[in-house]
């Protein structure tokens, strides 16, 4: 907990600087995202997961939901699942998007049902 208090003071540090017009010293940035980062992986929740996804931070979308998705969370093994199916952040694995659409599919996760059934028709799984 000490550590997200502290990137967010040092966030808010930076945020004061720049409106104030002073230039932030890049290495104080770096820390942050760092430090920010390392608060996601230790704490992974699926909304941060489909953030960094979204953001195109891929390997922290990677982390985060192959945690979640190795607890049991449908959702994660989904996107995970389509991370491994399309090569996103990593190389492209049909057979472990296979496996992992199952995990999320056999929790009744109706898209990874269909998108199972896809794959075993059209013979990539």
């Amino acid at each position: 907990m000490r550590h997200f208090w502290h990137a967010k003071i040092i966030t808010l540090a930076i945020i004061m600087t720049i409106s104030s017009g002073l230039t932030v010293p890049e290495t104080a940035v770096a820390q942050t995202r760092t430090q920010l980062k390392a608060q996601q992986v230790a704490n992974p929740t699926f909304e941060r997961g489909v953030q960094a996804f979204n953001a195109g931070d891929y390997e922290i979308a990677l982390r985060t939901f192959l945690k979640l998705a190795r607890r049991g969370d449908p959702q994660s093994q989904y996107y995970l699942a389509y991370m491994y199916d399309v090569g996103q952040g990593l190389a492209s694995d049909p057979n472990e998007a296979a496996r992992w659409y199952i995990r999320a599919a056999e929790q009744n996760y109706m898209p990874a049902i269909v998108y199972a059934g896809y794959i075993f028709a059209t013979g990539r799984g």
